[in-house]
């Protein structure tokens, strides 16, 4: 593997733990300040203005942990780079070996970094100005020329470095050679998508602001009703009774989470 790979590994690596460390901190911050608040005002009545503060720390406070900071101790790396690491795995699995098994793991390792890009919202990207449609070519390369070129076992392998690099460089002119590269290779035959109707219907779904907002909202309630259990079963509670007494947690709640879940992947081209 490239010097330059193994030195990103480690850079990333780092990156990640310390991302981790952040949000653990930020999370304890939140927590304490917010219990801080709670017993103040229980211990010193007249504070009580401080309930309304430490509601809203909660409210807050809790949409960035379950938002942000928790997803943040499984992934910790932007979406790119996360791919780019699937990528060098999948340099180290055929340096290894060059058995059946292992281009069928290099196979699963790439196309999880193929999926990973392809569910990435383009203009959330800093570089996606420069690269709209050399990014575009390079996610239809890796489905139609690499993947199966790796189900055939017929990738070189100084080729899966290209890309890992030029993912990791996040540099469109690197893209643009390595779309050559590969499109030039004669040893590598094109394929059709490999996709589902299933996940093409899905997948066309999710770009509508229609079908965005269903998937806002059934993913805002289900968190929100989620949260709902746990608290209930914690405290002993009847969840319907629960639900008939405060219909407004679920209701404002699930509007909320909604609401952001939305601002978050909403189709920037409509």
């Amino acid at each position: 593997m490239k010097e330059e790979i193994e030195k990103a590994l480690v850079r990333l690596q780092i990156e990640g733990k310390e991302t981790r460390k952040t949000k653990a901190r930020n999370i304890l911050i939140i927590v304490a300040v917010a219990v801080l608040l709670y017993l103040i005002q229980y211990a010193y009545p007249q504070y009580s203005a401080l309930l309304v503060i430490d509601a809203l720390l909660a409210l807050f406070g809790g949409i960035y942990i379950v938002l942000d900071a928790i997803p943040a101790f499984y992934q910790p790396l932007k979406p790119e780079f996360h791919a780019f690491k699937e990528i060098a795995r999948t340099v180290q699995i055929l340096e290894k070996s060059n058995e059946p098994i292992a281009y069928e793991e290099a196979y699963r390792c790439l196309r999880h970094a193929q999926k990973i890009l392809e569910d990435i919202d383009l203009d959330d990207l800093e570089w996606y100005a420069e690269t709209n449609e050399t990014l575009k070519r390079f996610l239809e390369n890796l489905q139609s020329i690499v993947l199966p070129a790796i189900t055939n076992s017929n990738i070189k392998k100084e080729h899966l470095e290209e890309i890992a690099i030029a993912l990791y460089s996040i540099d469109p002119s690197r893209i643009a050679e390595v779309n050559k590269t590969l499109e030039a290779e004669k040893s590598y035959k094109k394929s059709g998508p490999s996709q589902t109707k299933v996940e093409a219907f899905t997948k066309k779904l999710r770009e509508t602001t229609v079908g965005n907002i269903a998937y806002s909202l059934a993913l805002g309630y289900g968190l929100i009703l989620g949260i709902c259990i746990i608290y209930v079963a914690a405290t002993g509670q009847d969840f319907m009774t629960f639900l008939k007494e405060r219909p407004d947690v679920v209701i404002l709640g699930g509007g909320v989470f909604s609401g952001l879940t939305f601002w978050r992947t909403k189709p920037h081209s409509e």
